[in-house]
């Protein structure tokens, strides 16, 4: 596990070690904190004063090894690789060991990786310990009334990532009782498709989002560690907690939605997309308006990240950009941070320089997205899996999503995204994603990095969502009735979005049906109520729809 601290942060590490159970002394303790040259030494000899565990300064290739406390070396960066810690320089970057070290953790360790964010200012380890809980570890955090400074508590809390938050001492007691209950997680790792849907069953009647068709053995990782951190070993007993909890009904769910995003996040993706897609595009269409759609945008660093990548090429190309960017997500306090586009200072360790002063200002504790970037981009809530998508789109970035959607949830979400791309549009995918359940209709412009391309149209391809059985359906309504108004739905939105104001009207004249968009065209007299086509609309209106329909008879009669 990792103790990430900065000022402060002495006192905070020896009230943990002085109050941590024997019991826990089996792990092995990384403690990275902001030093200066030199100080490492102090450090060590005030922690190995607070526990019995071995303490020592941390080592280019050394092995991990249980019951000892490690200090990462200030000046550089510490990671973690198959079991060794390894260290290299710091460069031009901001030195925010924290963040990089949680990073690798979470990919090292999984759900046995522990993080504890403790006194410091600054954000560092913000960023990380999304990457630990995203892999299913635990994440505990200084109680702000007690930490000497508040920067790096008060940032990892507003992640809203935080399992625990409490004062040092009470830490390490806490750790110990979820130590005490991890064998759930070996007590569960079998559990039967239909207690599976009992538990999403019982998510979307307390939050009204159907994981259904996400995977199941990762809906499960994610309960597993709920109830470890509420310290219940019976599932069934979570499930009922579950029902009658709202608060934890939510934690799940955020747990279950928690996304991982940065800057830039895979440079060399971003690098790749500018050159298979992004140049030529502007090339062939300058000036022409652009529709993008970030799904699953999160706290919106992706989102400001294309915005950034396409602005920078066309200033490259002496293009005005004219675009529009959809960006949705289902978590909606994501989306309020992301509308903000404020954000702590440790976005300068992936945002370069230049960019950064171009593209940003300074903002409290951090930075601001430019109102010129802002204003291009509209965020809303959308459910991928359900809800129609954006259409004509020349770019849908979709990463690091489908991972968690069993195939034909994935099929049918490929299916929408293939539909809402306009002729030649670019599919960007996160670095473990694919198109492969519907390979047929996109083109690979580039395997590593995931960037596809539209390739026409398959029969039968576009179908409205609606639950595959009424087992696994969280409504328990008959799939044939829940098919018949998802297409009703469908159908309207479609003819909203996408048809103009039409009548559908018979020989002589009368409305049978009125379509979306063209009741504002309608008027109802007083007196009895008249259905003829010249009754409900206006006068100057009248005189042309009926001649139009005559024409139209009479051209129909003559084919």
């Amino acid at each position: 596990m990792a103790l990430c601290a900065s000022a402060g942060g002495v006192s905070a590490l020896q009230q943990f070690f002085q109050a941590l159970p024997e019991r826990c002394q089996v792990l092995t303790y990384v403690v990275l904190q902001h030093l200066s040259p030199g100080h490492e030494t102090v450090l060590m000899e005030i922690l190995q004063r607070s526990t019995s565990m071995r303490v020592s300064l941390a080592r280019h290739g050394q092995k991990m090894t249980d019951r000892s406390v490690v200090i990462c070396p200030p000046g550089q960066y510490t990671e973690i690789r198959a079991g060794e810690l390894l260290l290299r320089a710091i460069g031009d970057e901001p030195y925010l060991p924290a963040d990089g070290f949680l990073f690798c953790l979470a990919e090292e360790e999984g759900e046995r990786a522990v993080a504890v964010i403790l006194s410091g200012t600054g954000s560092d380890g913000a960023k990380g310990l999304l990457g630990i809980k995203e892999a299913g570890g635990l994440v505990m955090v200084q109680d702000e009334t007690g930490a000497e400074y508040t920067g790096m508590p008060h940032a990892a809390n507003e992640t809203g990532a935080a399992d625990f938050v409490l004062a040092p001492g009470d830490m390490a007691v806490e750790l110990a009782h979820y130590l005490d209950h991890l064998h759930v997680y070996e007590g569960l790792t079998r559990v039967s498709n239909l207690t599976i849907g009992e538990m999403v069953e019982t998510l979307f009647q307390q939050g009204g989002i159907d994981f259904s068709g996400y995977k199941k053995d990762m809906v499960m990782r994610r309960v597993r560690r709920r109830m470890a951190v509420r310290q219940i070993s019976q599932l069934e007993e979570y499930r009922h907690l579950l029902s009658g909890d709202r608060q934890e009904a939510s934690s799940l769910t955020r747990d279950i939605l928690i996304g991982v995003t940065r800057f830039f996040r895979d440079p060399e993706a971003f690098r790749e997309l500018d050159h298979q897609f992004v140049k030529p595009l502007l090339e062939d269409r300058p000036g022409e308006a652009l529709r993008l759609w970030v799904a699953g945008c999160s706290t919106g660093e992706e989102v400001y990240s294309l915005v950034i990548l396409f602005r920078e090429r066309a200033a490259r190309l002496g293009q005005d950009l004219n675009l529009k960017v959809f960006a949705t997500d289902l978590d909606e306090e994501s989306l309020q941070i992301a509308s903000l586009g404020r954000y702590r200072d440790n976005i300068a360790a992936s945002v370069p320089g230049e960019l950064l002063s171009k593209y940003f200002v300074p903002y409290g504790a951090g930075y601001q997205v430019t109102r010129e970037i802002r204003e291009c981009v509209y965020f809303s809530r959308h459910n991928l899996a359900k809800d129609p998508p954006f259409t004509n789109l020349d770019l849908i970035s979709c990463r690091n999503l489908l991972i968690y959607f069993e195939s034909e949830l994935k099929r049918r979400v490929l299916s929408f995204l293939h539909f809402g791309l306009s002729p030649r549009g670019c599919l960007f995918l996160g670095a473990s994603e694919s198109p492969i359940e519907l390979h047929e209709c996109f083109l690979t412009r580039h395997q590593t990095f995931r960037i596809y391309q539209k390739s026409g149209l398959s029969s039968g391809l576009y179908r409205w969502p609606v639950h595959a059985s009424l087992s696994s359906s969280p409504t328990g309504q008959d799939p044939v009735e829940e098919l018949s108004r998802a297409l009703d739905e469908g159908y309207r939105r479609l003819l909203q979005e996408h048809c103009p104001p039409a009548l559908l009207v018979d020989t002589s004249g009368q409305v049978l049906h009125v379509f979306v968009n063209a009741d504002k065209y309608l008027r109802f007299p007083a007196g009895a109520v008249q259905l003829g086509l010249s009754d409900l609309l206006a006068p100057k209106l009248a005189a042309v729809a009926s001649a139009a329909l005559s024409n139209a008879f009479r051209e129909g009669e003559q084919q």
